[in-house]
């Protein structure tokens, strides 16, 4: 259905659902991380909620390049074709994790739109249908993205544990990263070592 994709890069659902996206980039997230934890025998579990500052969700901006939505017959969604789009919503994820020897699992994922914003006929049912087909996606990147230190510290937990604080990650000025030397001494130089933690002696 879409044969100038990579492979990789294309979604295919029910109902004849087919998904292409040639780029993504987050721009902005932004809400409360509330994490839950307690030691096992085998290791550790933890619950890992995204939340917003009210019942709304977190904030995510995203910007799609090369982004085609192609339903089936009958399909209460349209096709939609874009070359760029900026994406807003406000949403909510959970997940239910376990780690035993360094080595975390999945046991439970979910999410959910509560406010959508995008220009053009992608609505936010279509939305809802794209968030349905990324979850597998997005499930193994949580899987890979937690660090087995973290794991480590749940099981060496006497009881259970909670904590929770408030997130803002923005996407990096392409300036700061792309052109800058980071052994530089200019403040550009200065602002993208900053950016990944290094200092000039580094």
């Amino acid at each position: 259905a879409l044969p100038d994709y990579d492979p990789a890069n294309v979604l295919r659902g029910e109902d004849g659902l087919c998904v292409g996206v040639k780029d993504a980039t987050l721009e902005r997230c932004a809400g409360r991380l509330v994490v839950s934890a307690e030691p096992t025998e085998a290791g550790a579990r933890a619950t890992l909620e995204a939340l917003g500052d009210d019942d709304d969700g977190a904030t995510v901006e995203v910007v799609v390049e090369g982004l085609v939505v192609v339903s089936g017959k009958g399909s209460r969604i349209p096709t939609v074709r874009v070359r760029r789009v900026n994406l807003r919503a406000r949403a909510t994820w959970s997940a239910a994790v376990a780690c035993v020897e360094g080595q975390w699992t999945i046991e439970a994922f979910k999410a959910s739109i509560r406010r959508w914003s995008a220009p053009g006929t992608l609505s936010r049912t279509a939305a809802r249908a794209v968030l349905k087909l990324m979850l597998p996606t997005l499930r193994d990147a949580l899987r890979r993205s937690l660090p087995p230190e973290l794991g480590e510290f749940f099981a060496s937990l006497r009881g259970p544990f909670r904590a929770e604080g408030s997130f803002d990650v923005r996407a990096a000025p392409p300036t700061a990263v792309a052109s800058a030397p980071l052994d530089g001494a200019s403040s550009e130089a200065e602002a993208a070592r900053r950016l990944v933690g290094w200092t000039r002696a580094q």
